[in-house]
């Protein structure tokens, strides 16, 4: 029996996400998940909440641990002017240097593999060994997958922190090594691919789950170291040769099932930008949705403004036509005012003339009355002086 440990972060389409593993995604698309023993499988995340989703509880974690981090990074970019290069919460948690790593653990294979309960504690130990001996390494979740075609297997996905130059909390692979002590496997040449603190390690760790699957009375096979074949007879000869199609059966079965990974991760990525392209519909859905409400309330105001643009129309011309009246009163009113006048004016002129009349006719009365007054003083003087 063997175990396996095979670990990265991304794929061609980006950091993996950590819906795979506790199953937040719609199983359906997944031909290799069989939907009946999914109920199987056991989760747990850092949080100890298993209502909180793996990507929620990774999401709290960088918020929680990475913030002030990355909130001084970003104010030293903008500082420097280079304000583009300032990264969001979630970008820093997607970026490939600063994502969480994701570990797959197998012991045995398909119709050669142990009890789930017995991969459960041989795991839990491993953590808890981990997590005492490499500080920095802090798992975030881990799922006991039982629901697919291949042997049961354990997915881990850890965050790698170290304490920046503030005092902040940040994540590095390489910087968190390094600060917990981790040598390079050669120290005496410099680090690089082939030399570097993570394959210290994760020799540490290989070696330590198999010392802890013997303990539990397993028999685990550790990949052949290549040797000279001389001195061997033919059946070490056969034997070797058949460990190493073993070994490469094996290999070529973990990559199928990497590349099953990537695959159901593809599918994963096209469900997330279908439910993307969905809620985008429905965003258009409800913005047309408003529009016409909208248009519907605007053309409501203009039909209430057309009737009561009818309404004034017609109490305008109500008032138009009460003017009409009005004025065609006031014409009759000018005209019988120019009738009385112009009789008016003819009685003051007969009026005049009656006073002229009247005036000449008391003149000449006053005259003859004059007259006769004279005629009567000097018929009386003359009948005096003849007395005389």
């Amino acid at each position: 029996m063997r175990a396996t440990i095979h670990n990265g972060r991304t794929s061609h389409l980006g950091a993996f996400t950590p819906r795979h593993n506790d199953r937040n995604f719609n199983i359906s698309h997944a031909e290799h998940i069989d939907p009946e023993r999914v109920k199987n499988n056991r989760y747990w995340n850092w949080t100890g909440n298993p209502e909180t989703t793996f990507e929620a509880a990774e999401a709290t974690f960088y918020e929680k641990h990475i913030r002030q981090h990355l909130d001084a990074q970003n104010a030293r970019y903008k500082a420097q002017r280079h304000a583009e290069r300032a990264k969001t919460m979630d970008e820093y948690r997607r970026s490939p240097q600063t994502c969480p790593e994701e570990v797959i653990l197998q012991i045995g294979k398909l119709g050669d593999t142990i009890p789930a309960d017995m991969m459960a504690r041989i795991i839990q130990e491993q953590i808890n060994w981990e997590q005492k001996t490499f500080p920095g390494v802090k798992v975030l979740n881990v799922a006991l997958h039982m629901d697919e075609q291949g042997a049961p297997h354990i997915h881990e996905r850890r965050a790698w922190i170290y304490t920046d130059k503030d005092g902040n909390t940040a994540i590095s692979q390489n910087k968190s090594l390094e600060q917990m002590g981790v040598e390079l496997p050669n120290p005496d040449r410099p680090r690089g691919r082939f030399n570097n603190r993570k394959q210290t390690f994760s020799k540490r760790c290989r070696e330590h789950l198999l010392q802890i699957c013997r303990e539990h009375g397993l028999e685990i096979e550790e990949i052949p170291q290549e040797k000279s074949q001389s001195g061997r007879t033919l059946e070490d000869y056969k034997a070797n040769e058949a460990e190493k199609r073993a070994a490469e059966a094996e290999k070529r079965a973990a990559e199928a099932d990497r590349r099953r990974e990537f695959s159901e991760r593809a599918a994963e990525s096209a469900e997330k930008q279908a439910e993307s392209a969905k809620d985008t519909a429905r965003s258009y859905e409800e913005h047309a949705e408003q529009v016409a409400s909208q248009i519907n309330d605007e053309y409501g105001e203009l039909a209430d403004a057309g009737l009561q643009k009818q309404e004034m129309q017609e109490q305008l011309e109500e008032m138009q036509e009460r003017i009409d009246n009005l004025q065609e009163q006031l014409e009759y009113a000018r005209a019988d005012y120019k009738k009385a006048y112009q009789k008016c004016r003819k009685a003051e002129r007969r009026a005049a003339d009656l006073q002229n009349i009247l005036t000449a006719a008391e003149r000449r009365q006053v005259e003859q009355i004059r007259q006769e007054q004279e005629r009567e003083q000097k018929q009386f003087e003359e009948d005096e002086w003849e007395l005389e």
